[in-house]
């Protein structure tokens, strides 16, 4: 944000907002995505790596259109953060190499007639299988 005046104006504009509320707590409460716990308090009651990525989006997406905070905007930030974050897992899993059988790599020797002579060195890699990512989805 720093780098566009107007962005950041509207994310500072935040704090002069008429009312008691210019974060409007109860539409913060009410934020929630689907993976979410039922014991989920919605967004802003913790301060792990999920949250603090959720209101970046937010205020991210609150500065853009300078309008406050709302219910829907909420919920656009969070389902932005997951969407995000499922392109990001999928761009991992793509570069991860999967050895999916085992790879023999012989060692072989050459004669003083350049004939090819087996040295009985085999070296086998074993297979790697695929990640299995723990998760609530």
């Amino acid at each position: 944000m720093h780098d566009n005046p107007v962005r950041l104006g509207r994310h500072f504009s935040l704090k002069n907002q008429t009312g008691r509320d210019p974060l409007n707590a109860a539409a913060l409460a009410k934020g929630h995505h689907q993976s979410d716990a039922e014991t989920y308090r919605g967004l802003g009651y913790r301060t792990d790596a999920k949250e603090r990525g959720r209101f970046v989006e937010l205020f991210y997406i609150q500065a853009d259109k300078g309008e406050g905070i709302t219910g829907p905007l909420v919920d656009l930030a969070i389902k932005k953060y997951h969407a995000k974050q499922a392109i990001l897992e999928v761009q991992t899993a793509q570069k991860m190499p999967v050895l999916e059988e085992p790879l023999v790599l012989e060692i072989i020797a050459v004669d003083g007639d350049g004939r090819r002579v087996d040295s009985g060195i085999k070296i086998k890699v074993q297979q790697v299988p695929k990640p299995i990512k723990k998760g609530r989805w």
